[in-house]
């Protein structure tokens, strides 16, 4: 019966090992402080002198929050991260990545169509806002120079 249990704790052991290791997590800069120029500039002197990272280019990520810092983290990377930066005055954000499209492509006519999607991610911000972020590719002989993307949001059949 002790073997047993040790061969359950084993597996229960690897398991959670597994489980961590499956979910892919980013870390999102949203801001730092209060967002002014003196904020951005005491975090950025103090992470580049702490961390060996360049300030020109630190200021330049700074400055374009909300920016991702970092993707395809385990759990337990992407929180230290997160704390990390915190703990220098950075807003951040924690998200688990979804391996599984959020947006497709649909078309309004059936002619011959001219765009494939490659790549789309949906998110929705704390204050209620939409993100839509995708990739689109011509897949017809034609040069596309102004295309237009109607996005539409449904939520269980019904538009949000």
């Amino acid at each position: 019966m002790w073997v047993d249990e040790k061969r359950n704790l084993h597996k229960r052991k690897i398991m959670e090992r597994i489980d961590d290791g499956e979910g892919k997590y980013r870390v999102l800069l949203l801001g730092i402080g209060d967002n002014t120029e003196e904020k951005r500039d005491s975090f950025c002197k103090r992470i580049s002198e702490i961390y060996g990272i360049p300030f020109p280019l630190l200021k330049k990520i700074a400055e374009r929050c909300p920016t991702v810092i970092k993707k395809d983290l385990t759990h337990d990377k992407a929180f230290t991260l997160a704390t990390t930066l915190k703990s220098y005055g950075a807003t951040v954000s924690v998200e688990r990545c979804r391996n599984s499209s959020a947006v497709s492509l649909e078309f309004q006519s059936l002619e011959p169509h001219r765009l494939a999607l490659e790549s789309s991610y949906l998110r929705r911000t704390s204050s209620g806002v939409w993100n839509v972020i995708g990739r689109v590719r011509n897949i017809s002989e034609e040069d596309l120079g102004e295309i237009w993307v109607l996005v539409q949001i449904f939520d269980d059949e019904e538009e949000i």
